[in-house]
């Protein structure tokens, strides 16, 4: 049920879950928002990631308790707690993107890709690149060259000896099979 503002209306009876904890509040989600959401959620191709995480905040803002949508999507309980706090400290900002330049309003479609933009992976902090953009466009050259200019006896390259011949060449000190692949795969390929 919704009030004559669009916010979801629940329940807010105590009801005392297991072991006399209470359950966590419903998260803040307006009409507009949660059709959305769940238009969005009902699609036929959406990620299996996106619709876990949108399920857990329809679930949410009806009130459902955290263990409850845990045991409903055969997830985590921290899985559930960290998506309700994410939306939680991103409502505010969406309701004034929601609002949009001088009141008027956003689309549909870009409160949606706001939303998905909210429930989407963040960036993971990790080791730099130990090897230069120069070294990598090196080891894709050697890969358009044949095995046997580096004394290999064959015919195609595999990681491991795409690996060897960078080293051999001292365009690395060292570099796995595995980074190797990850360097092809990741290069655009182009005959110009």
């Amino acid at each position: 049920m919704f009030d004559t503002f669009g916010a979801l209306l629940i329940d807010t009876k105590k009801q005392k879950m297991g072991r006399g904890s209470l359950p966590a509040a419903a998260i803040p989600m307006n009409s507009r928002q949660y059709e959305i959401l769940e238009k969005e959620r009902n699609r036929r191709n959406i990620s299996r990631q996106n619709y876990t995480r949108i399920s857990i905040l329809l679930s949410a803002s009806q009130g459902k308790s955290n263990k409850q949508i845990a045991r409903e999507e055969d997830i985590s309980l921290n899985t559930v707690k960290s998506w309700r706090r994410r939306w939680k400290e991103a409502y505010e900002q969406l309701q004034i993107f929601e609002e949009g330049m001088e009141g008027k309003g956003v689309g549909d479609n870009e409160l949606l890709q706001k939303m998905l933009e909210i429930i989407s992976d963040r960036p993971r902090s990790g080791a730099p690149s130990r090897i230069t953009d120069a070294q990598k466009q090196q080891i894709v050259a050697i890969a358009c060259e044949k095995p046997q200019d580096y004394g290999f006896m064959m015919t195609d390259w595999t990681l491991k000896t795409l690996a060897m011949a960078a080293i051999k060449k001292k365009v690395v000190d060292s570099i796995s099979p595995g980074y190797v692949g990850k360097l092809l795969k990741n290069k655009p390929t182009s005959t110009t």
